[in-house]
């Protein structure tokens, strides 16, 4: 990396020399001293082995393969200055692309409101999403940031937390009505429940009772990785379940599902954004950061403040 700097140096100070025709006026140019230039210049040439000037007392022309080099060096040049350009505009004003991950189930429920209040502030924004419950490598696979829920964020990125979720404990109404309906987390291990197979659901549930912590062994009938399979099977009446309360939300209106053993809450999982760690952030990162703490910190009933 140290060798392309001081070439692209080299280049530079070529270019100078060819567009000014003059080492004196290249060095006031580059607000350098004529003998820096100079040692560039001839060190360029020791690069490439060949003569790229033709100096005399009176004059500078430059040779055939100067003249090839300097068409090259005027592309650089112009490439330089639209990337520095492009750079200042993504630092100047919310721009660019914002390339983000996010669980399945969050990303359907909430993520479309969340980018339409995003959107209509910062319109030149274009949003990349994948949906995914894996955590991706942000850096290998050039994500700005993701959203997690997890007990501990990984070390390596930097973690903002979003809130704790609120798990609903839910049936159907028929299924209450066949099998009746537990009055405290103990007697849920008489009942078939709907599990997700990839968050250690399938042997135990916790809750935070009036006195302690209670941990109750289930009966795991059916385990899906996805949470809108779980709903799902609840609304048909096939067990009790275990779902974001936001996933669950719209069916307890309805009253497709019943909220069962309010008066215990349930283990949640925290709500991470995380990103890695960068000394200068682009502004749409920052601003969709911003939106994320302002939005979830506005639903208390899907989300707890930490």
């Amino acid at each position: 990396m140290q060798n392309l700097l001081a070439h692209l140096e080299w280049v530079a100070a070529f270019h100078q020399v060819a567009q000014d025709g003059s080492f004196t006026q290249a060095a006031d140019s580059l607000n350098s001293s004529k003998s820096q230039v100079s040692k560039q210049v001839k060190a360029l040439e020791a690069l490439l082995q060949t003569q790229l000037l033709h100096r005399t007392t009176r004059s500078l022309r430059l040779t055939e393969a100067g003249e090839a080099l300097f068409r090259y060096s005027t592309e650089i040049q112009a490439l330089f200055r639209q990337a520095t350009e492009v750079v200042s505009d993504l630092n100047e004003d919310t721009v660019g692309v914002l390339r983000f991950t996010c669980p399945v189930s969050l990303g359907i429920s909430m993520m479309p409101e969340i980018l339409k209040l995003f959107r209509l502030r910062y319109p030149r924004v274009k949003v990349q999403i994948d949906l995914a419950n894996e955590s991706r490598n942000l850096i290998a696979e050039e994500f700005d940031l993701a959203i997690r829920a997890t007990p501990q964020p990984d070390p390596y990125l930097v973690a903002r937390p979003l809130g704790a979720m609120v798990d609903a404990i839910c049936a159907s109404p028929e299924f209450i009505t066949r099998h009746g309906k537990p009055e405290t987390p103990e007697e849920l291990t008489r009942f078939p429940c709907i599990v997700h197979n990839q968050h250690q659901q399938l042997s135990q549930w916790r809750f935070t009772g009036p006195e302690r912590e209670i941990s109750v062994p289930i009966q795991a009938e059916i385990a899906a990785n996805q949470y809108p399979m779980m709903r799902q099977c609840a609304v048909e009446g096939l067990g009790v379940t275990k779902l974001p309360f936001y996933e669950a939300y719209r069916d307890i209106q309805s009253g497709r599902l019943v909220r069962l053993l309010e008066d215990y809450p349930s283990h949640t999982h925290t709500l991470f954004v995380v990103f890695p760690a960068q000394r200068y952030q682009p502004k749409k990162l920052i601003y969709f950061k911003e939106l994320l703490i302002e939005w979830f910190s506005g639903r208390p009933e899907f989300f707890q403040r930490l």
